[in-house]
């Protein structure tokens, strides 16, 4: 009789200790998708997704129907993203993973625009020389003339105007030319140097231009 009460006693046991394992929950969740081309439908091979959450951080591979899976992942809220050569990337925000479950995260992929080269374009009658050490703008005989009549009525025929063009420079209006004042940068007038073919042409006494700068076969006026 003690006998089969021992029996018994662990057969009820085994029962208990086999219910209570059974009845333990998994404690990671998952995430699976599709990668495809945007414009085809066709599956994306080689594609790098990642899962990134403050708990968690993994990568896989997308295989040949461009299909991808995590399968143990912490309960946490992810963003998954998705990388490869030649197509911009794309990523999904607040994807939640809950233990036990497994959630779905297609995405399709568009091409990334590719830049071929670089043409750089300059104008013929831009004002900015390129390989100057310092801020020199040069304005040809079309520009002045294009530029004439910022000289205002007294001077249509005088360099002026296309000085006026040039940034930085301030140049008052009515004046009929001769001995003009010009201020360069918030400079005084008397800050101005001229020079006709490299010859100075200022007074020393007041630094004023002791001539006037007419652009009649004018070559080019720099400033």
């Amino acid at each position: 009789m003690p006998f089969r009460r021992l029996v018994f006693t662990m057969l009820v046991g085994i029962a208990c200790a086999i219910a209570t394992h059974g009845a333990w929950a998994g404690t990671t969740g998952g995430i699976h998708g599709r990668i495809v081309d945007a414009r085809s439908g066709a599956a994306i091979a080689g594609a790098a997704v990642t899962a990134a959450a403050p708990s968690q951080t993994a990568t896989v591979t997308t295989d040949a129907r461009g299909f991808f899976s995590f399968i143990s992942l912490s309960p946490d809220t992810y963003t998954v993203t998705i990388a490869k050569n030649g197509y911009a990337p794309k990523s999904l925000q607040g994807i939640t993973v809950i233990a036990d479950q497994t959630r779905t995260a297609n995405a399709d992929l568009a091409l990334a625009v590719r830049t071929l080269g670089n043409v750089l374009v300059r104008d013929q009658g831009s004002l900015v020389r390129p390989g100057t050490t310092s801020d020199v703008y040069s304005i040809n005989a079309a520009g002045q003339k294009a530029s004439s009549a910022l000289a205002g009525s007294g001077g249509l025929n005088q360099a002026y105007g296309a000085i006026a063009s040039a940034p930085g420079v301030v140049y008052p209006q009515g004046q009929q030319g001769w001995y003009q004042s010009v201020y360069i940068r918030g400079g005084d007038f008397d800050q101005v140097a001229y020079e006709v073919d490299g010859v100075p042409v200022m007074r020393v006494s007041d630094s004023a231009p002791l001539a006037t700068l007419t652009n009649l076969g004018q070559q080019e006026v720099q400033i």
